[in-house]
């Protein structure tokens, strides 16, 4: 298609979709499956060691290794160059469908070693004389430079020229107008700011314009709606911005515009308006919304919390009974056969009156079989206590007196809050816990004193053992024990079995603080749990009873 000769005596040879260098006896192919992305090579042109390509696809520039590409889809004005023209002061001049393009030397080089960005160009199209877009079909040169400086481009609908030196600028950046507000159907002046629209509003368009005389197609706008867009928006040449989904608040809408030679008026123009919320859009509905979604959770996790309870309580329940048939099992059984054996040996005895040693033996097996059956009845009563009775604190002081004063501790019992049933199997279990506790204070501590508090919480039962003995080691704490004994880990396991938690802890001094804390719903016999009796705590001091 064409042949050209550059400065340093290099042939360039166009062929279709190629491009051949020759170089003496060195030849060389360009072509789009290495470094040539034009499509076909439309024209070719040469100014001193400058080797320009245009194509289909953009503009390539040879750089004495390989043709760099500006292409097309980054920069639409450089599709189908058909005239290139470098001038003396390095400009470049293309002839492409979409006008005239001028591109300045500095910003020529600039685009070609950032292919990725947008080359920056002035366009000459229609709107500035020209008739028509290059010429497509030419074996030749579009454009061409004339000795009096003067450009020439062919075509589709003639001929024309432009002179470089003749130039105008436009430097005057134009001025930038918000001409409406609509919204509903409702136009509102750009005059009084801020605009108040109706409560609900959630879509609008705004119109704006720039007075820009010479060429008015060209001028662009940008404009920003703050907190909802996050930069400037392009909007091309329409002259409306259309927001839909916005919410009650106060909005600043910017815009600001460049005229035909890309001067901007950075100032710009800015609309205010605010849209009022409706109430279900206010704070007032959004609290009751969040009060109504935090009682529906308090809610879900107070059943949660109670068929939890209620589970625990099945399983206690269950122990209870089995330990009631136990008990009837062991008086109707076995305790009334001892009885019966302990009658028949009597009648015995009263027929060996006259052989003396067999006679004190006899009665010897029967005052042993007498204490066997009032053990059996305590071990019964104990297993049947729970039925009879539930007042934990009146346990829990004749236990502490029981195994405290043999041992001359002093014991000081403190009620915090009004008494209320205790569920016997929590009870039995918080005994136990008591019993053991007390137990290793009387045989290990080497206390004076001991402090017991029974506190019914509105939401915890508490059970408080502090001591002023020699305390217990940290590492035992740790370890859950002593390796061999299992009197900690009973007391664990009790505490787990009721869905509570135990804690033994050093005092900072002196001696050991054992705590037991036992859910409100699963502690008390009564499900109940008045709101008054967090009140009256606050009312009446705990009372407390001294045992020396």
């Amino acid at each position: 298609m064409q042949i050209l000769r550059d400065a340093a005596g290099r042939v360039w040879i166009s062929l279709g979709d190629r491009i051949e260098m020759v170089d003496g006896p060195t030849r060389r192919i360009f072509s789009a499956g290495s470094d040539l992305g034009l499509g076909t090579v439309v024209v070719m042109a040469v100014r001193g060691r400058n080797v320009y390509a245009g194509g289909d696809f953009g503009l390539a520039r040879f750089d004495g290794q390989r043709f760099v590409t500006l292409k097309s889809d980054l920069n639409p004005f450089l599709s189908r160059t058909a005239g290139i023209v470098e001038t003396s002061n390095g400009d470049v001049w293309l002839n492409t469908v979409s006008g005239v393009v001028k591109i300045e030397r500095a910003d020529l080089n600039d685009a070609f070693a950032h292919t990725g960005r947008l080359a920056k160009a002035r366009v000459f199209d229609g709107d500035d004389g020209m008739p028509g877009v290059a010429q497509q079909d030419s074996r030749s040169q579009t454009a061409m430079e004339a000795s009096d400086g003067r450009l020439w481009f062919v075509t589709r609908l003639g001929v024309a020229w432009i002179d470089p030196k003749g130039l105008s600028f436009n430097s005057r950046p134009p001025p930038v107008i918000i001409k409406s507000l609509v919204s509903s159907g409702r136009v509102y002046s750009s005059g009084a700011t801020p605009i108040q629209l109706p409560k609900g509003t959630s879509n609008l368009q705004i119109e704006y314009t720039a007075t820009s005389l010479s060429v008015p197609s060209r001028v662009r706008f940008r404009y920003q709606l703050e907190g909802v867009d996050d930069g400037w928006v392009d909007p091309g040449p329409r002259r409306q911005a259309f927001y839909t989904g916005l919410r009650p608040g106060s909005y600043r809408f910017r815009l600001i515009a460049a005229n035909d030679d890309n001067v901007w008026n950075r100032g710009g123009a800015t609309l205010e308006f605010e849209i009022p919320p409706t109430f279900f859009q206010s704070w007032p509905f959004y609290l009751l919304c969040a009060t109504l979604t935090l009682g529906l959770l308090w809610l879900g996790y107070s059943m949660r919390l109670r068929a939890v309870a209620e589970r625990i309580r099945a399983r206690m329940n269950e122990r209870l009974d089995e330990r009631e048939r136990i008990a009837r099992e062991l008086h109707d059984t076995l305790l009334q056969s001892v009885q019966g054996l302990i009658m028949r040996f009597s009648n015995i005895a009263q027929d060996m009156v006259t052989i003396q040693p067999a006679h004190r033996d006899m009665l010897d097996a029967l005052d042993s079989a007498d204490a066997v059956v009032v053990e059996g009845r305590d071990r019964i009563h104990e297993l049947r206590q729970w039925s009879e009775t539930r007042g934990l604190a009146e346990l829990v002081g004749r236990t502490a007196e029981r195994l405290l004063r043999p041992e001359k501790i002093e014991t000081c019992v403190i009620i915090e809050g009004s008494q209320r049933d205790v569920y016997p199997a929590v009870a039995d279990e918080v005994l136990r816990i008591t019993d053991e506790a007390l137990f290793n204070i009387a045989r290990h501590a080497r206390a004076h004193s001991v402090t017991i508090a029974i506190i019914f919480g509105a939401k915890t039962l508490t059970l408080r053992i502090i001591d002023d003995g020699v305390g217990i080691a940290p590492v035992i704490v740790t370890q859950g024990g002593v390796t061999g004994h299992f009197g900690l880990v009973g007391m664990r396991e009790r505490a787990a079995k009721i869905g509570g938690q135990l804690t033994i802890t050093p005092e900072a001094i002196r001696g050991t603080r054992v705590e037991v804390r036992v859910g409100a719903d699963i502690a008390y016999a009564d499900k109940s749990r008045p709101i008054w009796l967090a009140w009256r705590r606050r009312f009446e001091g705990a009372r407390r009873w001294t045992i020396r």
